[in-house]
């Protein structure tokens, strides 16, 4: 059956647009219910769960190589593969973090706005001809990064229902809003990382296959995050079994994310299937009010829109 759709997707052009569109539909899925897992987890901490859905995502990756080799005598390929795994620990921890801390449509929204930042630094960095104009797509995604962050950062601080005054708050409520302010930076420290990363192993993608690349992903989350808890010294007594089956669940649905999504790309073209990503942001909206019952601030809504339509103007052009 899989050999038909491949072959069928070959001679057949508007299916093989068809099949990349709904892969990338199911790719957003996985990685929504994935984040909603994350969320849901509150008795494990971001390294416990970066390392039990990346070990997860390592063994089922397993499968996927084969015959790969995933050591090289090149000693450049190598480099690398080992600057990949260290910034896929950085980007995969900055993302538990951010889904943990923030509403998960606020996250996805600073997230998603790697894109552009991508596109701003292949400028910079490779020199690339940027032929897409960048500035208004900049425009937009700086005001709504403003805008998700303002409603705590600033209308918090200096609203007169505070008092203008933090001191004011209670406990609680400071907690809140630094756990939220370390989001904001930690989502924002995914878009930067994983935008470097993608900059730097920008001309190895074709030398190394999406199974290859991926594993040394969850190799570097793995390690970076066993370094924390050893480092920490986290008690895993707070572990049950109901925990460590969703976060497994989670770590399958995350690799079969990642491999839908490459799938995708390469079925149809990227100015009609990465905008699909932005499902997310809108998925993530609903399980935040219906699953979680968060209040939503219309700003940090309207600022997921101006992220949405910079990025897509970005990519559609």
């Amino acid at each position: 059956m899989i050999e038909s759709i491949k072959n069928k997707a070959k001679d057949n052009p508007r299916f093989r647009k068809i099949l990349g569109i709904v892969l990338m539909f199911i790719a957003c899925c996985s990685f929504c219910y994935s984040a909603f897992v994350i969320k849901m987890l509150k008795n494990m901490n971001t390294s416990q769960l970066l390392l039990y859905r990346s070990a997860f995502s390592f063994i089922v990756n397993l499968s996927q190589l084969k015959k790969e080799k995933i050591f090289f005598q090149d000693e450049h390929l190598s480099k690398i593969a080992y600057i990949r795994s260290i910034f896929a620990g950085i980007v995969d921890f900055s993302m538990i973090g951010a889904y943990q801390y923030l509403k998960l449509s606020e996250a996805v929204s600073l997230m998603l706005t790697y894109p552009i930042i991508k596109c701003i630094f292949a400028k910079i960095f490779l020199e690339e001809n940027v032929r897409r104009p960048i500035f208004l797509p900049s425009i937009l995604n700086i005001i709504g990064i403003v805008l998700i962050i303002k409603p705590h950062l600033i209308l918090g601080f200096f609203t007169p229902s505070s008092s203008d005054d933090i001191s004011f708050l209670s406990k609680e409520q400071k907690d809140q809003m630094r756990h939220q302010t370390f989001g904001y930076f930690l989502a924002i420290i995914f878009s930067l990382s994983l935008s470097t990363m993608d900059i730097i192993i920008h001309n190895m993608r074709r030398k190394l296959s999406q199974a290859v690349l991926m594993q040394y992903g969850y190799f570097g989350s793995i390690i970076s995050s066993g370094l924390m808890i050893t480092w920490r010294q986290y008690n895993n007594a707070n572990l049950d079994i109901n925990s460590l089956i969703l976060i497994c669940s989670a770590g399958a649905t995350y690799f079969a994310g990642q491999r839908f999504f490459g799938k995708a790309l390469l079925l149809g073209r990227s100015s009609q299937i990465i905008p699909l990503t932005y499902l997310q942001i809108i998925i993530q909206i609903f399980v935040d009010i219906y699953v979680f019952e968060q209040n939503l601030s219309p700003i940090s809504i309207i600022g997921s829109i101006f992220i949405t339509v910079g990025n897509l103007k970005t990519i559609t052009n």
